[in-house]
């Protein structure tokens, strides 16, 4: 449904493109092209969108009412959302009906990242994504022999494959009307005069009003727009993203198959501005994923600014997150340009958002070896896909270990050391419980201070400890693994083999983490092949249903071996069904040892 209300919007860029338009529309269409040049700045915008094949209120309903190159509009009704966005001269209103809240700021704010009207369209589509070069291509159309209306037609229905009657457009004296069918979708968009603003002061009635800082509020919508266009309509950058080599102070960056493998050493300054310089780019992406897009959509959901829920809880968490991690964070955000504010909250992110592992070995496998496998269920809908990475990093005198995680991202969901301990994690609830150390920050202190199964579970145990979460731990040298169920107040260590109420029986040689049907499936697989497992097999046993649609990575690790094979998802499938990529952990390592 998104995408079918962005299409719209494309489609109202397409077709108030200036054309020489046929029979009695020409005047209409020439009001419509005003409205695209500029030429016209006071105009309003009724858009609904509706399933044909049931019948009640349209799935989605957004009114745009422009009034001038400063002042705007916006209501949007979709599904359970509802926003209403009004925009004046020192003023920018955020409501959230279903809260009861208006989010409001005032002052100045600076041109690139504003939303004011005038040539929003430029600044706000990215050249990563296709929508970008629709625009320009329409534009091209327009300058290059007045535009046709009929080539203009054509090249409309070759883009949403509309077929003879899904395109019907109506005009009267000031008014435009367009309907567009594809498949079973009605978009429906009408043009007129602009209308009062949406959330004129003074008449927020019961509303809770909370004071934002305005160049922050516009920011965060722009960015998570235009991060929105970027994910929903990808352009070739990043659907196939051109594999390159570089080199700099303190890392090297290269593409293993289609994954980005960084590999960087040293003191945590050098750490930092190696992994900003290297995916400067990535690096954007991830924070406009995450603290903007995901954000903008806690804020709606919640009623809450986000980036003020952040801060609270940056202020706990920070006196448990390592000098040196914060020292890498700053030097990482000076290098990728990122303010050295945002780069901290980015960083705690997963504390606010709260997946599937195992670990076979010894009598459940083919040969002896362990084999650990790591599912992450997490926000593919956010784009983080674009930002995926496979780091080495080798600290100054601490293990060096594999990372699969995303740039800007320095803390560890997934990862392996060159001690054989691999470390994989899962969410739980428990929002709020921030007076420790995040978890991210905790799983990365495993891998680069831990040399055994025992030293992780001793650093865990006596660790402050946040939220809820879920682990495997796993050491290849014994070989063993555990399952870890932690709490602020509690952490219980499932051995393998176990049987435990909420696991179920257990299983020789095998450690089993997850819930509802993913669990059984596994737990099924698992029995079905014990004693036959191997690395292939133990890849399939992560496939769907076991990994969601919302499948962001999975991993196998191999400790013996330091060997890991990862998927990550794209923007048409989750990682389960993409394929994957082996990373011998152990020849880098050497190679980097080589090289001191």
């Amino acid at each position: 449904m998104t995408k079918s209300i962005l299409l719209a919007a494309l489609l109202c860029v397409l077709l108030v493109t200036p054309v020489s338009a046929r029979g009695g529309l020409s005047l209409e269409l020439r009001q419509l092209t005003a409205i695209l040049t500029g030429e016209d700045q006071t105009f309003s915008l009724h858009l609904e969108v509706r399933r044909t094949d049931r019948e009640g209120p349209p799935d989605a309903v957004i009114d745009l009412s422009r009034r001038g190159a400063e002042e705007f509009s916006l209501s949007v009704r979709v599904d359970e959302v509802e926003v209403d966005l009004d925009r004046v001269p020192g003023t920018t209103r955020l409501a959230v009906p279903r809260r009861d809240v208006v989010f409001v700021g005032t002052g100045e704010v600076p041109e690139s990242e504003s939303l004011r009207p005038l040539g929003i369209a430029l600044r706000i589509l990215s050249r990563d994504s296709s929508l970008r070069s629709w625009y320009a291509s329409i534009g091209l159309l327009s300058a290059v022999g007045g535009g046709d209306a009929g080539f203009l037609e054509r090249l409309v229905r070759g883009l949403v494959r509309l077929d003879a009657g899904d395109l019907e457009i109506e005009g009267v004296p000031g008014r435009v009307s367009l309907r567009i069918r594809t498949g079973e979708t009605l978009i429906s968009l009408d043009f007129g005069p602009p209308h009062r603003p949406g959330i004129p002061a003074g008449a927020v009635d019961s509303r809770r009003e909370v004071v934002v800082d305005r160049a922050e509020l516009e920011r965060s919508i722009f960015r998570a727009a235009r991060r929105a266009g970027e994910v929903l309509f990808p352009g070739r950058s990043l659907a196939k993203p051109r594999p390159r080599r570089e080199l700099t102070d303190g890392g090297s960056l290269r593409f293993e198959g289609p994954l980005r493998l960084a590999v960087l050493s040293g003191t945590p300054e050098e750490i930092g501005a190696a992994h900003g310089r290297l995916l400067r780019e990535e690096v954007r992406r991830c924070i406009d994923s995450t603290f903007h897009l995901a954000g903008l959509g806690y804020t709606i959901d919640k009623g809450e600014w986000f980036p003020d829920v952040l801060r609270a809880a940056f202020k706990r968490l920070a006196p448990h997150i390592p000098a040196d991690h914060l020292t890498e964070m700053d030097a990482l955000a000076a290098a990728a340009g990122i303010d050295r504010e945002t780069m901290r909250l980015a960083n705690v992110f997963p504390e606010l958002f709260h997946c599937s592992g195992f670990a076979v070995f010894g009598k459940a496998t083919k040969d002896g070896k362990l084999y650990h496998g790591r599912v992450l269920d997490y926000m593919t809908m956010i784009g983080l896909q674009d930002a995926a990475t496979v780091f080495v990093v080798a600290p100054k005198g601490k293990h060096a270990f594999v990372n699969v995680g995303y740039a800007g991202f320095i803390g560890s969901v997934t990862g392996m050391n060159d001690a054989q301990v691999s470390l994989g994690e899962m969410g739980g609830r428990g929002e709020g419980n921030w007076d420790g150390v995040p978890m991210a920050t905790l799983m990365r202190r495993g891998l680069e201070e831990c040399g055994s199964l025992n030293e992780v579970i001793r650093l865990f145990e006596t660790s402050p400890r946040t939220c809820e979460y879920y682990y495997v731990f796993a050491d290849g040298k014994i070989p063993d693994a555990v399952g870890i169920a932690a709490t602020p107040e509690s952490l219980s260590v499932i051995r393998a083999g176990e049987t435990h109420p909420r696991l179920g029986a257990g299983i020789e040689d095998t450690v089993v983490m997850s819930a509802g049907s993913r669990l059984r499936e596994l737990r099924r697989r698992i029995i079905a092949g014990h004693g036959a497992i191997d690395a292939g097999a133990a890849i399939r046993l992560m496939d769907r249903p076991v990994a969601m649609k919302s499948n962001l990575h999975n991993a196998l690790f191999v400790p013996q071996d330091l060997m890991l094979f990862v998927a990550h998802a794209d923007h048409e499938r989750p990682a389960a069904e993409c394929a994957y990529t082996s990373i011998d952990f152990g020849a880098i390592l050497e190679r980097l040892r080589e090289a001191r």
